[in-house]
């Protein structure tokens, strides 16, 4: 046998072994014992720990069997900056390349416990330097909104702007994963602004539009802007193309300063080869943005 054929040979047993493990992984059943299982070994984490999905499939069952047991505000941020210890729930494994682009240029954490529920598998890990969310422009209670500098009224959640639209706290499809992010949906021309004091050392977030699909919409740019304590220390312009787009700016750290998000929305619709600029279906740019607090010591907050 030739050395080509042998490695044709070596690469057609291991595309079988993967296709082989990847069924079985997928046909097994989660059972209502699997999820007992899975919910008495959560209910022994501590309070304010995230809880993570290793597998896409897994997600689901976490948020609607064990919303009320575990901390699963962190499925669907797009990176792990702000969180110093979690957990990881799996069929198949505790990791995978989907959290290694979490790490947003941390070093890996160390996996510190495992544990078997049922089917699950689940890992604790932590990271060597700590961080915590110091505040979310999600938390509607400390976020001032405003569209074209006229205020929004905070109304069950979320942002009411009257005739600009309004400011939704929202899980989006961006760049085929669910996003936790703050869904702008103004009409076209409405520049958006978000305000807020915060103490941290940086301010950390993402811009993308929800529902994309390239093969049937061009939606248009947005521009952002940001202002730490009056002075513009960010602006660049965010296209549908670019999926999730992260951005990250250094805040003092040495006390509480006012950090701005600005967003112009300059056409809010979508255009189509057939019929030109379309103001409808609207798309939806989504903001993700936390300060962060990188901790002494590597602790838990």
């Amino acid at each position: 046998m030739t050395q080509r054929r042998r490695w044709l040979v070596a690469f057609l047993l291991l595309a079988a072994v993967e296709f082989a493990v990847g069924l079985w992984v997928h046909r097994r059943r989660i059972d209502d014992g699997d999820l007992d299982a899975l919910a008495d070994t959560l209910g022994e984490v501590p309070a304010g720990v995230p809880v993570l999905a290793a597998e896409a499939f897994v997600a689901p069952h976490l948020r609607t069997r064990l919303a009320s047991t575990a901390d699963l505000r962190w499925i669907g941020r797009p990176d792990l900056r702000g969180v110093t210890e979690f957990y990881v729930v799996g069929l198949a494994t505790t990791w995978t390349r989907t959290l290694d682009a979490m790490l947003a240029g941390r070093p890996r954490p160390e996996r510190i416990a495992s544990y078997r529920a049922g089917d699950f598998r689940i890992a604790r890990y932590r990271f060597a330097r700590g961080e915590r969310i110091a505040l979310d422009f999600a938390d509607a209670k400390v976020t001032d909104a405003r569209a074209d500098e006229h205020p929004c009224r905070l109304r069950s959640g979320r942002f009411d702007c009257g005739v600009f639209g309004r400011i939704v706290p929202t899980l989006a499809e961006i760049d085929y994963a669910p996003i936790r992010c703050l869904g702008l949906d103004v009409p076209d021309g409405t520049t958006v602004a978000l305000r807020a004091e915060a103490r941290g050392d940086l301010l950390r977030g993402h811009v993308g539009f929800s529902d994309f699909n390239a093969r049937l919409r061009s939606d248009g740019a947005v521009r952002v802007e940001i202002v730490i304590d009056g002075e513009t220390v960010g602006r660049f312009v965010v296209t549908d193309v670019e999926g999730l787009r992260p951005f990250e700016v250094a805040l003092p750290g040495d006390g509480p300063v006012p950090v701005e998000i600005r967003i112009a929305v300059p056409s809010a619709g979508t255009f189509d080869p057939k019929d030109g600029y379309v103001p409808r279906p609207a798309h939806r740019p989504c903001l993700d943005a936390r300060v962060v607090e990188i901790l002494d010591g590597g602790g838990s907050p």
